[in-house]
């Protein structure tokens, strides 16, 4: 009886040690959206900022309220970043079908640059002269 006691507490410490990694290692790296502030603007633009006014996950918003923020990002009821430093921020978003992100474009908009799930790449010029909202869509 005691052999299965010690055996079952292995198996319980092996299994809460490993499933936080084996969950954000592979489970989660299906889902993982990165937004790179590149610190660049079109010639145009003022500045270098980066909002985003919303996300969407199969169709329903997602509380930005509620998501990890790296450095360098503030939650200003939309999310916010000045673009004075370059960097990646790593976003999870678990979707079954598709997910957009609603960035604003105004005068003092920069460049980002989004990497989905598969690796592919897309740059977004985000400078407008008047406020906008432009969308990236990710459907599967």
């Amino acid at each position: 009886m005691r052999k299965k006691a010690i055996i079952l507490a292995i198996i319980s410490i092996v299994y809460i040690i490993g499933f936080p990694l084996l969950k954000n290692k592979v489970l989660d790296a299906r889902y993982t959206i990165v937004l790179e502030v590149t610190g660049e603007a079109n010639a145009l633009s003022k500045g270098t900022e980066i909002w985003i006014d919303s996300i969407y996950r199969d169709g329903a918003v997602v509380d930005i309220t509620k998501l990890a923020l790296d450095a360098g990002w503030e939650n200003r009821v939309r999310l916010f970043n000045p673009g004075t430093e370059a960097g990646k921020w790593f976003i999870v978003i678990r979707s079954k079908k598709n997910t957009r992100i609603d960035f604003v474009t105004h005068p003092y908009s920069g460049i980002v640059r989004i990497t989905d799930y598969e690796g592919n790449v897309s740059e977004f010029d985000l400078y407008s002269e008047e406020e906008d909202t432009k969308s990236f869509i990710l459907n599967y």
